[in-house]
């Protein structure tokens, strides 16, 4: 089973330069967000409020 190693090399304006490491071969990346902030409010909500109280929406 291959191994896939990313590692992060220096931060940048929008993100982060990084080496994507896998069956011997090392390649430059960079990782980015791809949420704008609404999208990102979104989730925030999603993920700490709506999976820890779904019943309790439909109880009220």
């Amino acid at each position: 089973m291959a191994i896939i190693t990313i590692r992060e090399n220096q931060p940048t304006e929008t993100g982060f330069a990084a080496s994507l490491i896998f069956e011997g071969g090392e390649y430059p990346i960079n990782i980015t967000d791809p949420f704008i902030p609404q999208q990102e409010k979104l989730l925030e909500w999603y993920f700490e409020e709506w999976l820890t109280f779904p019943i309790s929406l439909f109880l009220c």
